[in-house]
């Protein structure tokens, strides 16, 4: 509609004054009053037109929403992840009877995961027992710290105490695994052992202790290579073999070799005791060594 239109519109929309109230000076206030109204109405039509016009523009200049995001849910915690099959252990404990073996598989590394049950294959031959840990599946669990994934224990029995034979991971054959044997450990009464967790267990050492109320704390480590110490402090006799004694602050610990691996053993005492090397050899000799 073009703008004269729009006029001739309005002016059509204002009543004409009766001709019986033309009197003066009636006549010349209708008529301005009139003129006032036909003003104000183009003015208003003008305005709304103007209005009308930034809106329009408004419209096609704002841009279009946004999708709305959708955010997934979060991953179920504790569910298994896969199935695995054949899995390797770091650390095998070999119990007194020779027959008992538990096996430590440590957790995947860099994932927030421990393995599920596992089982143990046993082969046996008369030079070698081997050992697979096998089934299970991977669980998810926290990663925050204290309550990280934990190594697996996996339990198995043999048909006859292990002996001097090797002790073999059938999921890597040939890689040298540590094999913890309790028979060449001392034997001792009136210490419990103290329950361990392990988070991280690389199979380079592994770490056990005995505790007793008043001390000392009896603390082992096996190793499957010789860790380095200070200058040693003596030798001492452990029943067929010999120790090396080495100074470790406020008490000492002693070294000794048996089937391949390196094993530790030193008595921490009570929170602000000191054990002397005399009381520590005394200790040693309490014990009954193979």
């Amino acid at each position: 509609m073009s703008h004269d239109d729009l006029r001739d519109l309005v002016e059509r929309a204002v009543p004409e004054v009766p001709a019986e109230l033309l009197t003066p000076p009636t006549t010349r206030i209708i008529h301005a009053a009139a003129r006032r109204r036909r003003r104000t109405a183009w003015t208003a039509t003008g305005a709304a037109g103007a209005v009308l016009a930034v809106l329009a523009a408004a419209a096609v200049l704002r841009p279009a929403p946004a999708p709305p995001i959708e955010v997934p849910p979060p991953s179920p915690s504790g569910g298994p992840l896969e199935v695995v099959a054949q899995v390797g252990w770091q650390v095998a404990r070999v119990a007194r009877d020779g027959r008992s073996v538990r096996l430590y598989v440590d957790q995947p590394p860099d994932l927030c995961a421990e393995f599920g049950p596992l089982t143990a294959v046993v082969d046996e031959s008369d030079e070698h027992v081997t050992l697979t840990a096998t089934g299970g599946n991977l669980v998810e669990v926290s990663c925050e710290p204290g309550s990280g994934p934990a190594t697996a224990e996996v339990r198995a029995t043999l048909d006859r105490p292990l002996g001097d034979r090797a002790l073999e991971d059938g999921s890597a054959p040939g890689r040298d695994r540590l094999v913890v044997r309790e028979a060449d450990l001392p034997s001792f009464t009136g210490w419990t052992a103290i329950p361990a967790t392990y988070r991280s267990l690389p199979g380079t050492s592994f770490p056990f202790g005995y505790t007793r109320a008043g001390g000392p704390d009896l603390r082992f480590e096996a190793f499957l290579t010789p860790p380095a110490r200070s200058a040693p402090a003596g030798t001492v006799k452990l029943g067929s073999r010999t120790g090396t004694v080495y100074p470790t602050g406020d008490w000492f610990e002693v070294l000794w070799e048996a089937h391949g691996v390196t094993y530790s053993f030193a008595a921490q005492p009570a929170e602000g005791q000191r054990l002397e090397k005399a009381q520590f050899e005394q200790l040693i000799r309490d014990m009954t060594w193979p």
